[in-house]
């Protein structure tokens, strides 16, 4: 059995792949009811972008896990991040994807709140220090 890092470095090594086929099934989506005859309906769009756009997440997630645990040693040279500042920026991340969606589909009063949102949440991550004791 696979372990999770073991995964994560698949999905890196066919992160191209991942990233280059999500971005042509978001366009055939979007550009689909123009150039055929059956138009799908609206909840099965946003379904089928959410699902491609979450796989894209996870691939970029999985990049991170396998950039930070190199094969020959045990312990990365860089800063180690908490778990919750990577949650924060995983959060940020998403609300981003959003906030980037509704802009896409012209709904730019819901995609301000999320695109905000989101640079603040990563702003309030890194300036707040782990190693500080909040007593």
């Amino acid at each position: 059995m696979a372990s999770g890092l073991d995964i994560a470095r698949r999905l890196a090594a066919r992160r191209l792949a991942i990233y280059g086929g999500g971005l042509a099934v978001i366009v055939a989506v979007r550009m689909g009811p123009s150039v055929g005859s059956w138009e799908p309906p609206a909840s099965l769009e946003t379904a089928l972008v959410g699902f491609v756009l979450a796989i894209m997440v996870g691939t970029y997630l999985a990049e991170r896990v396998a950039r930070a645990s190199p094969p020959d040693c045990g312990k990365p040279d860089r800063p180690s991040y908490t778990s919750p500042q990577r949650a924060g920026v995983a959060i940020a991340l998403g609300g981003f994807v959003f906030g980037l969606y509704f802009a896409l589909t012209d709904r730019l009063v819901t995609a301000a709140p999320f695109l905000i949102g989101a640079v603040l949440l990563v702003r309030w991550v890194f300036a707040t220090d782990p190693t500080l004791d909040h007593e």
